[in-house]
């Protein structure tokens, strides 16, 4: 069997191989690749977007095919129909018997769909849904947040209201991307519902991820007595979507009972950099001025740490020094975080929005609130800081839902079913 994978980005293994530099994208790709690379029975080409240059190119990696094929628009709202005759390229050099789609987020996925031209024997993996996002986009910020601009902003076109309309645009795209195929493949009741509201006619199969080695090979667990005591941490915040406006105002509310409590946010955070030149100042989107603004409001620069990027150790070390895991966001699908965070016995609280209710049961593995109250996200925050006896048991309960994804050989073969019933499905 010939798979063909396209990807939005080079999984570490590979991101030498093309003269990238070395980072931790790939998420649960990383070490599903790594087993069919060398798999017996499939053979498995990998294709992802090169950083620089405008030329095809092609790797071998053990026995797996790399092709990095040209960016040609930086704007991942952009559809550039050359992408389809370099696909085809790739296509009539590799020969799939399938190819594997991975997310819907950029137009590429719509340009292979297009170029392979056989919806039976294409699935696409469920990441997330740019749709649904783009309907969410403005995050319940105030209007004048919303329409207003930094010079940043309007130097590139590109405050908050303009790139919601960047998310409608590219969700039209991944409308068209899953009427081009006849197969998806989730993990949520909400990718299966809302892939199948964008077409109607799609085939489901439930596939579930593998988490990052550093997690699904540890045996590490959370222990309060271990922990930054009344410390919080969320993975992401550089924009709208990821609630950081919506986490603070919950911390203004908890550190009310807890002066100590800290907010610790991880990612290429602008604040995490500093401004200490108005040059700074000038690089800045508005969103993040209204993140300072924030801050200062409600006297939280003692309280809130900005991380940087972290990679995949420092990340598991982060979570386990964390009294609570947070998710604010006012959309996700399955988010990697929560699950890392499960996966090790963090206590967490996040917002019941997207996919979420199905990866945390609400009072058992953590706590479920609305993401439009921030007040509740302090107030299950609190709880958790109260009583160690609640942190303990959901902590335990969380840890053995996530046992069973660390059954990556297991996840693997899950994968490899669905190829084989996609291959005879439509033979």
């Amino acid at each position: 069997m010939r798979v063909l994978w396209l990807c939005n980005i080079m999984v570490p293994q590979l991101q030498k191989l093309f003269g990238f530099p070395e980072g931790n994208a790939g998420g649960w790709m990383v070490d599903t690749f790594e087993q069919l690379a060398d798999r017996k029975g499939i053979r498995l080409a990998y294709c992802a977007p090169l950083e620089h240059g405008n030329k095809l190119i092609k790797k071998t990696w053990k026995h797996a095919v790399c092709y990095g094929f040209p960016k040609f628009r930086k704007q991942a709202h952009q559809y550039d129909k050359r992408l389809e005759t370099v696909f085809r390229r790739i296509l009539d050099s590799f020969q799939p018997d399938i190819v594997h789609i991975f997310g819907t987020e950029y137009p590429h996925a719509l340009a292979m769909a297009r170029s392979f031209h056989n919806p039976g024997k294409t699935v696409i993996h469920i990441q997330g849904l740019i749709f649904f996002w783009g309907g969410v986009y403005r995050a319940f910020l105030p209007a004048r947040v919303y329409y207003g601009a930094a010079f940043r902003d309007i130097i590139r076109l590109d405050n908050i209201a303009l790139q919601k309309k960047k998310f409608d645009r590219r969700g039209k795209y991944e409308i068209l991307a899953l009427n081009n195929v006849k197969h998806v493949m989730g993990r949520t009741e909400f990718d299966q519902a809302a892939a199948r509201k964008l077409n109607p006619a799609l085939n489901y199969f439930y596939c579930p991820e593998n988490l990052r080695r550093e997690f699904s090979q540890s045996s590490d667990r959370w222990d309060i007595r271990c922990c930054e005591e009344h410390s919080i941490f969320m993975s992401q915040g550089s924009y709208p979507i990821k609630g950081l406006h919506l986490a603070l105002e919950a911390l203004a509310q908890i550190v009310c009972f807890y002066p100590d409590a800290k907010l610790y946010v991880t990612g290429h955070h602008a604040l995490f950099y500093g401004m200490h030149t108005w040059r700074d100042w000038l690089k800045i989107s508005s969103y993040t001025k209204y993140i300072l603004k924030l801050i200062n409001q409600w006297k939280l620069k003692e309280h809130v740490v900005f991380l940087g990027g972290l990679d995949a150790q420092q990340m598991k070390e982060r979570y386990l020094k964390s009294h609570v895991y947070i998710l604010p966001s006012v959309i996700e699908n399955s988010p990697n975080s929560l699950s890392e965070a499960m996966s090790l016995g963090v206590p967490s609280v996040a917002a019941a929005v997207g996919g979420v209710p199905s990866m945390l049961e609400h009072n058992r593995e953590g706590y479920l609130y609305e993401a439009q109250s921030p007040y509740m996200l302090a107030h299950y925050v609190q709880k958790i800081f109260d009583d160690p006896q609640l942190a303990g048991r959901l902590s335990r309960n969380a840890y053995r839902r996530l046992e069973k994804l660390k059954n990556t050989q297991g996840n693997v073969e899950r994968l490899l079913e669905i190829y084989r019933q996609i291959q005879i499905s439509e033979d």
